[in-house]
């Protein structure tokens, strides 16, 4: 199909859609599309309605970069730029459609692993309620992992940024969907593996975790244990906070972004940001040492089935920089 635009300089041109979207960027817009067609049918079908009203900021936002890139690539010629734009703002329509996938699932069997979890902490040494104490007794502790905690998300922003201005392409497209495979792997284990934030089975006193300024504490636990009871009414991003233990997906962008950055500026800031990533992740997301394995693993899985994947079926229209 092509289309025959008149741009501002009256030039005519016949645009097609490779034009717009490479196959890979093609594939994820249909990977998306059926995530997205699934929540919908999920929403109108089931008992929960999602607050469509409180991500149309998000979701606006996403696509906006995402006819911005377009944009940038058809008229401007600026492809590195235009990569960047298109696959940060796909990425994060599918991010915004999952977390509401997620939160459809609810509510949720009795949790599977939890002793299995606790025993492997125990026998390493690990007691997340001690780590917390210690965490709350060091002034602003709590609140500079809160932010590195954050920051997995933005190191994924980061490297498709960089790796797109470097001309990598290809390894864009790798990033991409190997950061969708890990989040489909994580909700495969979820339902095999029924889980939640430990903070919902071990208490910490209200007085840790307000020096913690812990995102997970017993107020939110008893938010999500009622969700998980309950389901939830209404959809609403600031309810999906440690619906998922085991394992963690903070740890699952972690490794990507550390394995994507390799020969490239950012690979050592984002090695030393991510081992304080670790410690924040098992504090404010309340996590057990199994789940940071777990997300390990689970990257290393996405990354192999992302390469099959897109060197067989998916190779990308625009040629790689040298």
């Amino acid at each position: 199909m092509r289309w025959i635009v008149m741009t501002s300089y009256s030039i005519d041109r016949n645009i097609g859609l490779a034009d717009v979207f490479d196959r890979a960027e093609l594939a994820f817009i249909g990977l998306i599309g059926a995530v997205f067609c699934t929540v919908i049918l999920m929403s109108l079908t089931g008992d929960q309605v999602v607050a469509w009203h409180r991500m149309a900021a998000s979701l606006t936002a996403a696509l906006c970069l995402v006819f911005g890139g377009v944009y940038m690539r058809v008229f401007k010629g600026t492809e590195r730029t235009a990569k960047s734009a298109v696959v940060i703002g796909l990425s994060t329509v599918f991010g915004l459609s999952m977390l509401v996938f997620f939160s459809l699932h609810m509510p949720r069997p009795a949790p599977a692993l939890s002793d299995s979890l606790l025993a492997m902490d125990r026998w390493l040494g690990y007691d997340w309620s001690m780590l917390s104490a210690w965490v709350a007794g060091v002034p602003h502790l709590g609140e500079l992992l809160q932010v590195f905690y954050w920051s997995a998300f933005l190191q994924v922003v980061a490297v498709l940024g960089l790796l797109s201005y470097l001309g990598r392409f290809r390894d864009v497209d790798r990033m991409v969907f190997a950061n969708a495979i890990g989040l489909l792997l994580v909700f495969l284990m979820w339902q095999v593996f029924p889980n939640l934030s430990q903070s919902t089975y071990q208490t910490v006193p209200a007085e840790i975790a307000q020096g913690t300024h812990l995102l997970s504490g017993n107020i939110y636990a008893r938010s999500l244990l009622d969700m998980a009871a309950n389901s939830l009414p209404l959809g609403q991003l600031d309810r999906m906070l440690g619906q998922v233990s085991f394992p963690s997906y903070q740890i699952v962008i972690c490794v990507l972004a550390v394995w994507f950055s390799r020969a490239t500026i950012l690979f050592w800031p984002i090695v030393v940001i991510n081992l304080i990533v670790v410690p924040a992740v098992l504090i404010h997301g309340s996590h057990h040492v199994a789940d940071l394995i777990g997300g390990v693993a689970v990257a290393v899985i996405a990354v192999g089935l992302a390469d099959v994947l897109f060197n067989q079926l998916l190779r990308s229209g625009p040629p790689q920089a040298i």
